[in-house]
Order: structure tokens, then sequence, then C-alpha cells
């Protein structure tokens, strides 16, 4: 594929770009994906990273821990695999020389002062732009370390301590005032102290257990305690959660959670590890990568199973009895709806159960007199797109608020447009953009080889080397696989141009683009969203994208003659 070159006159407009490229439109903090893969393709690394912290200020973290949303949207999905977005952004992350320090700006003191309750990925994200805004930032968090559930629910085999403490250091040294162990018990108490407004950046950090017979049996753990417990442990072997060595462990869930306490589990030295979950192998919530990690790790995975009772033996832990689940269905409100099989009865035995089956937010500065309306799931009650809660003044972001999945994405976003919303309460302008990185000049050609490179695997830590303890599974990738995966990006957010002089009616990119119909009918050139047709009274051919064309560029990789490219 190359570019117009000198028969540009040749050319006319196919098809404008989108506002965003389908992955930027999924990315929750609409990254600038296709302008930092060229970046990394050309070998700018320092400038890529720039373009990423424009708009995340935790690129380590979301290179490890994103579930991924722009890939599920990359057109070379239906191709040879979407380009690994995530990966890349890690490895930029780890090349990051801090240029971008250089051309951050922090706006004029407003003297207007805001309390941010809770340090996870949503309140410093709040913190981090309310500062360079010009206001002064305190953040209040409960426990001696800040991260939230990046630190205490994410285990270190998948997000490394060291790189988590960087991430927080470079907010914190925009001059954000962090307070440590100190709760935050009344919200009129800090109105009081001087603050202008308020955010609640509560994360989930209450475990959830099951109201079935032998739940409060002492070999009955649950999540959050579980994970934050080895967390905080200077010796995870040796700590409060040793109880697990040597044992057999069911974990009770399907989610990533409990993919996490399952295989910390065997990290501690755990003999067997099993996971009971409601749903099939095919509706699991937890992310594909870390199912199969768990099971090449030794966890067994029972599908379609619920949790009838847990067994006591002498007053411990002695098994799990099951049933066969037919039919599951959560309603809009959370509800579960379970059905279950007659006398499907199962006993799994086993020493310790580990509850994964969800999490819920901490409400203890938030009084019922405290002004602040809660939604029946005890979640807050705020307005989506103001963040604003009913008590002026008082927003809400993150866990307690997202009716998004929990994700630390979601909640870095959550807390850009809280930062926003709080500026223009204050009588600022909530315009929170800047530019880190130089302006993009003129693209080379892209490379047809280039983009028919097939996806790569993340280079993982061999099997015996894991269990060992919690050194980082999946490996960065090298330099050449980086520049190899973000050469095959398509470009989404260029035009496309068409020269019908040089169309040879081969319909090839009709061909191509009826690949993403989904149906039976793929590879038929009439069930695409690209027309062919031959002109009348002439030989030459007309080419028209139709309205329903989504500018993926899919029909560029496939044309031969050059008839269709990207601007």
């Amino acid at each position: 594929m190359n570019d117009l070159g000198s028969n540009s006159e040749h050319f006319v407009l196919g098809k404008e770009p989108p506002q965003e490229a389908p992955c930027q439109k999924a990315c929750p903090l609409k990254a600038d994906i296709p302008r930092y893969l060229r970046l990394v393709a050309d070998g700018k690394f320092a400038d890529a990273a720039s373009v990423i912290r424009e708009r995340n200020p935790f690129p380590s973290i979301c290179g490890r821990a994103c579930l991924n949303f722009c890939e599920l949207q990359c057109p070379v999905t239906h191709g040879e695999g979407a380009i690994m977005i995530r990966a890349v952004e890690r490895f930029v992350a780890q090349r990051d020389t801090g240029l971008w320090k250089s051309r951050v700006k922090v706006g004029k003191a407003t003297g207007k002062k805001v309390a941010v309750i809770g340090a996870g990925p949503a309140g410093l994200t709040a913190a981090y732009y309310l500062v360079k805004q010009g206001h002064g930032a305190t953040v209040f968090e409960v426990l001696p370390f800040a991260g939230g559930m990046l630190r205490f629910g994410v285990p270190e085999y998948r997000l490394p301590l060291s790189v988590l403490n960087q991430e927080i250091q470079n907010i914190m040294d925009m001059g954000i005032d962090l307070k440590l162990n100190s709760p935050v018990k009344d919200l009129d108490v800090l109105l009081q102290q001087g603050f202008d407004a308020v955010l609640l950046a509560l994360g989930r950090h209450e475990g959830v257990g099951l109201p079935i017979p032998g739940n409060d049996l002492p070999e009955v753990l649950v999540n959050i305690d579980f994970l934050r417990g080895v967390r905080m442990s200077e010796d995870a072997k040796n700590g409060p959660q040793s109880s697990v060595a040597g044992r057999h462990v069911i974990v009770l869930g399907g989610g990533d959670v409990a993919m996490d306490c399952a295989r910390t589990a065997l990290r501690l030295g755990a003999a067997k590890v099993e996971v009971v979950c409601l749903e099939g192998c095919d509706a699991m919530p937890a992310h594909l990568r870390e199912l199969k990690e768990a099971e090449e790790e030794g966890v067994i995975i029972y599908n379609d199973r619920t949790a009838s009772r847990i067994l006591e033996k002498d007053g411990h832990v002695a098994g799990v009895e099951t049933l066969n689940v037919t039919f599951m269905e959560f309603d809009s409100c959370g509800c579960l709806t379970l059905q279950t099989e007659p006398g499907s009865e199962q006993i799994l035995p086993c020493d310790v159960v580990i509850f994964a089956v969800g999490q819920r937010p901490g409400l203890a500065c938030i009084p019922e007199n405290a002004g602040i309306q809660m939604t029946p799931q005890s979640m807050i009650d705020f307005n989506p797109d103001t963040l604003a809660t009913t008590r002026p003044g008082v927003f809400a972001a993150g866990d307690i608020a997202t009716t998004q999945p929990a994700s630390a994405t979601w909640a870095i976003a959550a807390g850009r447009q809280a930062a926003m919303s709080i500026d223009k309460y204050l009588g600022g302008t909530g315009d929170i953009e800047e530019s880190l990185s130089p302006a993009e000049g003129d693209l080379p050609p892209m490379d047809r080889e280039a983009i028919d490179v097939e996806r790569a695997s993340a280079p993982l830590l061999p099997l015996e080397e894991r269990l060992s303890g919690f050194p980082e599974v999946e490996l960065g990738l090298d330099e050449q696989t980086a520049m190899e995966q973000a050469k095959r990006c398509l470009r989404c957010d260029r035009p496309i141009m068409i020269n019908m002089d040089s169309c040879s009616g081969c319909v090839l990119c009709a061909i191509a683009c009826s690949f993403f119909t989904g149906d039976e009918e793929k590879f038929n050139p009439f069930k695409a969203k690209i027309k062919v047709s031959r002109q009348e009274k002439q030989n030459d051919f007309f080419v028209e994208l139709l309205p329903e064309c989504i500018n993926c560029g899919f029909c560029t990789k496939y044309c031969n003659y050059n008839a269709i490219v990207r601007s």
C-alpha cells in the first residue's frame, strides 16, 4: 500500500476518517492509539510515551492490567489477529525517558482546595489533573499505602510494586498532598476545614461472601482480605495468609479476582487449587489470558456449578457441596436468577474456601445524613455527565460510582472526568487537554508486507519459574516485535482515497470487506460496504464506499493496483 505520491491529482476522497478510530473509540481514555503506534513503528519511543501520557498518567499500569477494549475493535482482528496494543503500550512505558515532563504545564494557583477521598487510580488521576489546573489537592487514604485496588487487588506477578510505586511518584511530583492512614469519617468536617469540593473515589475494598451454611468456619477467607493480606505482608509465605500452604483450596467465583486468588494460593504453596463458578467455560467473566495462565499453572476449573454449602468436620472446613447450574441470569439491578438440576449434589473435598464472588465499596465516610443519595445497589447516585452527587460540591468517581466493568482504565477515565467537572465547579473551563508531543508531520507510505505480519504472543515466564514466588509472569515485548506490531496498524484515523483510473475491477477490495459481515455470506462482494461497478459506455470502473463503511482500511490492504489508499 502506497501513499498518494505524485499521482495525487487523480485521487478523490473516498471516506472521511471518523472522529475517533475504532480502537480509540473503544478506549475509555480515548487515547490516540494510531498516533503512538506510528511513532513506535518509526522508533520514536519517547514521543510515543508523550502521546500516551497526554491522557493517561498510568501507562505502565494499563500496559499490564488493561482489559484490551481497544484490541477487541481493531479491524486487523479479522485478518491476522488484533495489533498487540496493550503490550506495545507497556513496551513504550518501559522506555519512557521522561521527555514529556518538560512539556507539562501547570496553571496559575486558584486558591481553591479539593479533598480527594481514596488514593486509587481514580482519586490519584483526578488529583493529578486538578493540580495542573492550579487547584490544591489533598488525597486522604485510609490504608498505609497509596494505589487502592491496584496495590491490594492485583497480585505482584501481574503488577510489580516497583512499577506501581514509580507511577504514583510521578503523580506525587506534581505537588499533591497525600495523607496515609487517614480515614475520613465525616464529610462536613472536610468542608469545614476549607475544602471547596470533595471527590469520593472509594474503591471496592470489601469482599462479599455467600449466605450459605458453613460460611463462618475459620478456614473460609474472602477475596480482598486474602489478596490484601499477601500484598501487605513483608513475607507472604509466612504472613497472615500462610494458612493455605500445603492445603487443598477451593475458590468460589469466575472473574479475574477469583483467578488472582487461585493463582496466589498456588504461589503460597497450596497443594491443590480448584475454582467453582456459575458460568459456562465460554461465559466466564475472567479475562481469557487470566484463564489460560491459571490452567497452565494447574488450577482446575469446574464450570456451571454453584456452591450450596460448606461442609464442616470437627469445626473446620471439610469440603464444598455443589449443584449443577441449568440457568443463570443477572438482571439490570444485579440480582441473580439461578436454576439448578435436582439431585446433582456433588461433594468437593477441600481444607480452605475463598469467596471471590464480588466486592463492594466501604461507605463509612457517607452517613445517612450526609445528603448523598444512594442507589438500591448501595452505589452513589450521581450525574453521569458531571459525576456530581446529590450534595453540592461533592463528586464521585471510580468503583463506587461507575456502571462500567471494574478496571484500572475505567477508573483513570473517571478520574479525568471528575477533574474536568470539579474544575468547572470551581470556576475553571474544565479543559484538561494538553499536548506533550511534537506535531505529527507527513506519514511515510504504508508497508503491505509489514501489515501482513501476524499477531505475536506476549512472552511469558517459563512455567517452572512462576510458582516459586511472585515474579512477573508476562514479560515485555522486545524492540523488534513491538515495532513489527505497530507497523500493522491500518491507520483508521486517516482518510481513504480512491483513484478510479487505477481500478481493474477485480473486486478484491469488496471481497475483503465482506469478511466483516460476520455471517455465512463472507467473501461475497455484494455484502460489502464498498461497491465496484463499470461505468456505462466506458471501460473504467467506479468505486464507491457506502455510508456503512467504518473507514477500517481493510480494502486498502488488498488493492494491488493502488486504486484505494490511505491519505
